[in-house]
């Protein structure tokens, strides 16, 4: 079992297509020499019940530790902010059937791991919360959560720069289930420049159990998100990041992500190494 702060890394960090899991578990094992992961399917990979086998058999040959899950799409677009608001998550209902029978499809996965977190870009959630989209994501949320409810799964909501930290705090008050908690990643926020990720996980911090560290660089221009860097390369304040982290208490892995491939092994491993000299 693993420790507060010990460093993990995701899946999807490396560009290696789904289909290819067993050569990603190899290259964590053996190249990156990280122990701890987090195994995503992005909506293109139909998680059928030969594919859930092959997985869990992989994983047992590699002997990794899974801290969480995660689903994220297909036709989910983030070349803008306006379009990730259309695209992403559960925002527009009619995404909300295929997307939920994947998730669905995640969660029997995780179950079947002794897993108790799958996190996900949920979506817009929209400021007003007299509204009929706010209202919208509240029902599908408790829809969601009640059916990992019944497999002891909580839901991470990875906070996505779409919404402000306070707007995602009062959300999950309104959502009012005990199976919610907060995926927090820093460089999210950066890469909409939407709040202060030392600001946002002081916020948000009886609620964060799972982090996922890379870095980004604030938007060249508004509506656009920023670029992403190697980690302690950009805005996150990686140092000041991981010691408020130790200062609320946080007692879950710290998960090195390339999102969209963009990591090498080398680059996870000099992540690894500098968070390292930070713990």
């Amino acid at each position: 079992m693993f420790k507060p702060m010990d460093i993990g890394v995701t899946t999807w960090s490396f560009g290696v297509p789904e289909s290819k899991f067993e050569e990603i578990l190899r290259t964590i094992k053996e190249d990156a020499q990280l122990q701890i992961i987090q195994i995503g399917a992005f909506g293109k990979l139909e998680l059928t019940n030969k594919v859930q086998e092959k997985w869990l058999e992989a994983l047992a040959s590699y002997d990794l530790e899974v801290a969480a899950t995660c689903v994220a799409f297909d036709g989910e677009d983030y070349s803008s902010i306006e379009a990730a608001i259309a695209t992403v998550g559960f925002y527009d209902p009619q995404y909300f059937e295929i997307r939920f029978k994947h998730l669905c499809n995640m969660a029997e996965l995780t179950s079947a791991l002794g897993v108790t977190k799958l996190t996900t870009h949920l979506g817009f959630i929209p400021p007003e919360t007299s509204g009929a989209k706010y209202q919208h994501m509240v029902d599908v949320t408790k829809r969601i959560l009640d059916v990992l409810g019944e497999k002891g799964i909580h839901l991470g909501l990875e906070v996505g720069g779409l919404e402000t930290a306070e707007d995602l705090l009062g959300f999950i008050q309104h959502v009012d289930r005990n199976n919610v908690m907060v995926n927090f990643d820093p460089a999210n926020l950066v890469r909409t420049d939407i709040g202060d990720p030392i600001e946002a996980l002081e916020t948000l911090r009886e609620h964060v159990k799972l982090v996922h560290l890379k870095d980004a660089i604030l938007p060249a221009e508004e509506g656009l998100f920023g670029d992403m860097v190697a980690l302690g390369q950009g805005a996150i304040q990686v140092g000041r990041f991981v010691g408020k982290l130790r200062e609320i208490g946080y007692s879950g892995p710290l998960l090195i992500e390339g999102e969209g491939g963009y990591n090498t092994v080398e680059q996870v491993c000099n992540a690894r190494d500098l968070l390292s000299s930070l713990l």
